[in-house]
């Protein structure tokens, strides 16, 4: 797991960062997000009663645009330095765990997507039908210039986790790769063993990112836990009394 304390790149370099901020309610998120100067940071697991917080005090850090798809218990917050718009793929069967942008700046959709867990949450729709519509809603953009990256709550086992683990939607997962889809972390690290949650001491790597057919792999993915100082995870139990984030952030350099 990487920790940094100087997030600088070159301002030819997209940057991208994807975290699962726990609600949004710890202080410092913001504070993270800054440190490491993303051009665009998608924030998933984000309740609806923090978005004004956060998005004002990104604002005030230079991230004078926003998008939003939450509800009370959860949701997705998309931030950024230049505008954003709304995608034409909003019809997702549960719709604070997704959310299309469009970036003309940079000339990138970017799909955001916060993944059910196999028990559902009030009538939310199950987590197989929401991966049977996602991977049918991202086949419309996997021959254009696109990222789909989040909180997957599945991975493959023996790969992104435990050889014993059941994730569950593992065959929706696979067919995304099977659909042209690459992961962004695979593409530079093929045997990395990298993490973004823990439990019980055991790693997984449940936040991905994939890259669309045809868009370039990008120069730099790496988890990262520790943000000048702020512990953004630590797979102690000790530790996650103190940090903002029960995951790493993910973060992701195209040049």
């Amino acid at each position: 797991m990487q920790r940094t304390t100087n997030a600088r790149h070159d301002a030819r370099t997209m940057r991208l960062i994807s975290w699962n901020i726990w609600g949004g309610s710890r202080s410092g998120v913001v504070d993270a997000v800054s440190e490491l100067r993303p051009d665009v940071a998608v924030l998933v697991d984000c309740k609806a009663r923090n978005v004004d917080r956060i998005v004002a005090k990104a604002a005030v850090a230079g991230y004078t645009h926003h998008l939003v798809s939450c509800t009370d218990y959860t949701g997705i917050v998309m931030l950024s330095a230049h505008p954003l718009t709304y995608g034409e793929i909003d019809q997702a069967p549960i719709p604070h765990r997704w959310l299309h942008a469009v970036s003309d700046h940079w000339g990138l959709e970017i799909a955001a997507m916060y993944g059910p867990l196999p028990k559902t949450i009030r009538d939310e729709p199950t987590m197989k039908e929401f991966w049977n519509w996602l991977v049918r809603a991202s086949d419309l953009m996997v021959d254009r210039k696109a990222v789909l990256c989040g909180d997957f709550n599945t991975g493959i086992p023996g790969v992104d986790g435990p050889a014993d683990y059941r994730f569950r939607c593992v065959s929706q997962f696979r067919d995304l790769g099977a659909h042209g889809w690459r992961d962004a972390y695979r593409e530079l690290h093929p045997g990395g063993e990298q993490y973004s949650w823990w439990n019980k001491k055991r790693g997984f790597r449940i936040d991905h990112c994939m890259l669309s057919r045809g868009l370039p792999a990008p120069n730099r993915v790496a988890y990262i836990q520790e943000i000048a100082g702020i512990s953004g995870q630590s797979p102690s139990d000790a530790a996650k009394m103190s940090a903002i984030s029960d995951h790493a952030a993910l973060v992701l350099d195209f040049r």
